[in-house]
């Protein structure tokens, strides 16, 4: 896993208005605004810097170095996760990961939902991933 990167992805997600993840649509549509927490990627691909420019926005997917792939495969690549698994858990759907069953994540916006996955997967513990991105989210 590439610590840094999601680490520069968390603070490019943090600055993004929460209004602009909205739950429980699988794709990014045309004006740029956005369904579930995949969203995260999509956002990313369109983060104009590198190394995210090697993300490459496409309808019903991302190009990563040109080649079209959904956005789980997309995840793995970029972020160096050991699994299409470990993308679901930082980007998949709401309660497709095992950050949102472990403390029900049905209060928490989409936007805190995402960056509290990112903060649990670099290993925080639990407490402070999730006060750090209610307030990053707000």
């Amino acid at each position: 896993m590439n610590v840094e990167l999601l680490k520069d992805a968390y603070q490019i997600l943090a600055g993004i208005p929460a209004k602009r993840f909205v739950r429980d649509l699988r794709m990014l549509v045309t004006d740029n605004s956005c369904g579930t927490l995949a969203c995260g990627i999509g956002w990313l691909a369109l983060y104009p810097h590198a190394p995210f420019d090697a993300l490459e926005y496409r309808h019903w997917g991302l190009a990563f170095h040109r080649d079209t792939m959904d956005f789980d495969m997309a995840a793995k690549l970029f972020f160096e996760l050991p699994s299409t698994k470990s993308s679901v858990r930082l980007f998949g759907i709401r309660q497709h990961s095992k950050y949102d069953k472990e403390m029900g994540a049905g209060d928490l916006s989409d936007k805190a939902l995402l960056l509290y996955r990112i903060r649990r997967e670099l290993g925080e513990q639990r407490s402070i991933a999730l006060a750090a991105a209610k307030k990053d989210s707000a």
